[in-house]
């Protein structure tokens, strides 16, 4: 490099504040190893520099060019370590079978040092007429080397900081012109309500100049965002107030009955009430609908029609789980000895929805854990798993599915099987009938010696046979009907059982309060 051009180089490098060039260092090298962000041995980008050896490495090159310690020669071991670089212990430099005892999971940092440069120490170390006077201006000179590296290391994290803050205000920058072009799309009330840094978190930002080219690029996604936040600002400020009051009112109507109030047998849970168009009419409408003092009234007034459809829907999603498998239907009444009562010598499955739950294999089971028949199998606060809080914090007015989704019910498939143990068709038979008949059941698969009447039974293999290690209903049969003549033994044996009797589980509902759905509490919830 021409002498003359130096100042040109140190002109430059003083924009940058860079300390001044190492007498190692041609200013072309220096200004090379501090701003080209290259890889000195493959040309790859890299922004790693190791100034201690003068080296820009990327990372495959750097384990492949740099050596830890136990590769330098000892006599130039002091002068080496001086300019010493260092590497995480997981990396490739480092021997892990040298060290079995090393915590890898600290990251130690250890030496190493550029292989050419060492190679090159040495061949000058060997050659050196006078090795003592060689190794004291080396260590000078690494002394120097060692001293300017850690300017160069300090002024590199100032300039990282210096740029990192630079970029984060042209984030900045371009974040506010985001907003302000939002709120010309009529979004300001978004921006207030949820403030400004919430959208910055949901949307990665970049340094990038916003140009009208760019805007057009990011608006579809931005407009997606807003647009998500806008229905949560219109749920939170508008139909949640809405749903509360909802709820509010409803349970006013169900605890709070008028002589004009009509009796029902069964009223829906508020988030199925929400459901019904006028109150969600009501509900969604939008904000600044002038609504009244009383906005649900004349939805209240159409709650028998409402309800009386909901409940012909319940009924037959209900029945549909209701499954009796074809071979247990009654084909030869004669030979089975079938006892029955009148409403049950009819063979042919019985036709309405509401038939079809009094039978008595209409028995469903609950994420609760019981069995239940219809209605009481909707009264049980197990709902409240499916259902949200009081608050009703979350619009539930849409949610839909079947009714396993909705109330946790399904079909409890042996029912059909106790019933038809005992003599009867069940897709005939009813509780009535069951109770009439008085048959006692022992439980095969168990190898139980207690006899059970059909209730006790169901109760049984709710909770015994819920396991895969039973063989499938439709291969053995798991019960078996007890004789009037062995009756009486086996009641003595009952008796002189120490075994307890499982019992259902107690619900209790307030008689004077209208059914609802999910209204009535157990035993245990009353005593808390």
């Amino acid at each position: 490099m021409d002498r003359s051009s130096t100042f040109i180089w140190r002109a430059a490098r003083s924009q940058f504040n860079l300390p001044d060039c190492p007498d190692d260092l041609s200013e072309p090298a220096y200004a090379n190893l501090a701003f080209y962000a290259r890889c000195h041995a493959c040309d790859k980008y890299t922004t790693a520099i190791l100034w201690r050896i003068r080296r820009r490495y990327c990372t495959e090159c750097r384990d492949e060019r740099l050596c830890r310690p136990s590769y330098w020669p000892e006599v130039i071991y002091g002068i080496i370590k001086m300019t010493a670089e260092y590497s995480k212990a997981e990396d490739s430099l480092v021997d892990k079978a040298q060290w079995p005892d090393l915590p890898w999971s600290l990251a130690m940092d250890v030496s190493c040092h550029d292989k050419e440069h060492v190679h090159s120490l040495m061949r000058a170390y060997k050659d050196s007429s006078d090795k003592e006077q060689f190794l004291s201006e080396k260590r000078k000179q690494y002394s120097a080397i060692y001293a300017h590296a850690k300017k160069c290391e300090i002024w590199q994290e100032w300039m990282a900081f210096k740029r990192k803050n630079e970029l984060e205000s042209l984030r900045q920058e371009r974040y506010e012109l985001i907003l302000e072009r939002l709120k010309e799309l009529g979004y300001e009330r978004e921006i207030n309500y949820f403030g400004p840094d919430r959208f910055r978190e949901s949307r990665k930002m970049t340094s990038k100049l916003l140009t009208d080219k760019e805007w057009a690029r990011i608006l579809p996604k931005w407009l997606e965002t807003m647009n998500h936040h806008r229905r949560l600002r219109v749920d939170a400020t508008v139909h949640r107030p809405r749903r509360l009051l909802l709820e509010s009112e409803y349970n006013y109507y169900v605890r709070h009955r008028s002589p004009d109030t009509p009796i029902f047998d069964l009223l829906p849970h508020v988030a199925d009430l929400a459901r019904f168009p006028p109150f969600r009419d009501i509900i969604m409408a939008p904000d600044g609908t002038p609504l009244g003092e009383k906005p649900f009234a004349s939805a209240f007034a159409q709650l028998p029609v409402l309800v009386e459809e909901w409940k012909k829907q319940l009924d037959a999603d209900l029945t549909e789980l209701i499954r009796i498998p074809p071979r247990l239907y009654l084909q030869d009444a004669s030979s089975r000895q079938v006892v029955a009562s009148s409403s049950a010598t009819s063979a042919e499955p019985r036709k309405t929805d509401l038939d079809k739950l009094h039978l008595a294999c209409a028995i469903f089971g609950t994420s609760g854990g019981s069995l239940y028949m219809h209605p009481e199998v909707f009264l049980t606060s197990m709902l409240d798993q499916k259902y949200p809080g009081p608050a009703l914090d979350e619009d539930v007015s849409m949610r839909g599915g079947s009714i396993l989704d909705r109330f946790g019910v399904r079909f409890f498939e042996e029912a059909p099987y106790i019933v038809h143990a005992c003599g009867l068709d069940p897709s005939v038979a009813t509780a009535d009938d069951m109770d009439q008949l008085m048959a006692r059941l022992r439980c095969v698969a168990c190898d139980g010696t207690n006899t059970m009447n059909w209730r006790d039974a169901m109760l049984h293999a709710h909770s015994d046979h819920q396991t895969p290690l039973l063989a499938p209903l439709s291969e053995s049969p798991r019960w078996q009907r007890i004789s009037d003549a062995s009756m009486y033994i086996d009641t003595l044996a009952v008796k002189k059982s120490s075994k307890k009797k499982r019992s259902p589980q107690n619900y209790r509902r307030c008689l004077l309060c209208q059914p609802r759905v999910g209204d009535a509490v157990s035993d245990a919830e009353l005593k808390n």
